[in-house]
């Protein structure tokens, strides 16, 4: 993981402070950062959370920074791993999405939740 070492001092943190905050020990971020071990996926998650940059750039699959997933607390990253198929493709779709047409797709998702809220208290 080429880009952990210039990200981190980009930040100005050491690798304790890094390791602190995806809850390894500072030898086992170490191991990531001069590329001796693999990060797990919830790793590499979380280290795009704490870095604010996307997976794909972590990974140097991209040059893009723009994270999907943006100051999401870190303690909640691993929910992202148990979601459903379809949670998972609408996701992946939203992430294909321009910012204009991104927009358009959240205020249609926030009507419709705001439907279902209104729905859901008529009931009760």
């Amino acid at each position: 993981m080429k880009r952990l070492k210039e990200l981190r001092n980009s930040m100005k943190l050491r690798q304790r402070d890094i390791a602190e905050k995806i809850g390894v020990d500072r030898t086992t971020y170490t191991k990531y950062e001069v590329g001796d071990s693999e990060p797990s996926n919830e790793m590499i998650l979380k280290l795009a959370v704490v870095f604010d940059v996307s997976t794909d750039y972590l990974l140097g699959i991209s040059d893009k920074k723009k994270p999907f997933v943006s100051k999401m607390d870190v303690s909640g990253i691993s929910a992202l791993t148990d979601f459903s198929a379809e949670t998972q493709e609408a996701i992946e779709l939203l992430q294909r999405l321009n910012p204009d047409n991104l927009d358009k797709a959240l205020e249609y998702i926030r009507f419709e939740l705001e439907r279902q809220q209104h729905k859901e208290t008529k009931n009760n």
